[in-house]
């Protein structure tokens, strides 16, 4: 479960996983993470990887009877 929340970056923000955060942990010395979170709904599909100027690029998968958002470094929180 820490590795889900801290290194693939899939927090639960809401009860019963109704809505999730997805802050990949780009700021790590980690150039990729790929994983599945199970909730009540189904499994969250996840993935990251940081190229050699530092941009992310992603792909994630969730149920649709759930909400997702994307956090940035900065803390903004952008609808999936």
């Amino acid at each position: 479960a820490l590795l889900s929340k801290y290194v693939l970056g899939i927090k639960s923000t809401d009860v019963a996983w109704k809505t999730f955060d997805f802050k990949p942990a780009s700021n790590l010395n980690i150039k990729w993470a790929r994983g599945v979170v199970t909730t009540p709904y189904g499994n969250i599909h996840a993935e990251w990887e940081k190229d050699s100027k530092g941009k992310v690029t992603y792909k994630i998968n969730y149920p649709d009877e759930i909400k997702g958002y994307f956090v940035s470094e900065k803390g903004k929180r952008k609808k999936l």
